[in-house]
């Protein structure tokens, strides 16, 4: 589940994320997925970015989410231009996709 040989992006995602955040992104699931068995993984990987402000600079906020095993996590990064969004990472069967959540 969620090889990275065969990743995509949508075309909106590849356009209006960064590339800084979509390797921030990819790096997240990949941790995740090299540190559980397949059974505590689901094929959905839901991320909620928003802006806040720490040590008076702008910083991404990350809450990485799946339903089932429950799972959160809440980190906060440095990154060049933090924005608001939700972001889907879903493995199909032979491909896996970055996209906006109401792309889904």
């Amino acid at each position: 589940m969620f090889k990275t040989e065969s990743r995509y992006s949508t075309k909106r995602a590849a356009e209006e994320l960064s590339e800084e955040l979509q390797r921030l992104i990819w790096n997240i699931v990949d941790s995740f997925t090299s540190d559980r068995q397949q059974d505590e993984i689901e094929y959905l990987q839901y991320f909620e970015l928003s802006r806040v402000e720490r040590n008076g600079q702008a910083s991404q906020r990350i809450v990485h989410r799946q339903e089932y095993p429950a799972f959160m996590e809440d980190t906060i990064y440095e990154v060049d231009y933090p924005i608001e969004a939700a972001i889907i990472v879903y493995d199909e069967i032979g491909r896996v996709i970055l996209m906006f959540a109401e792309e889904y």
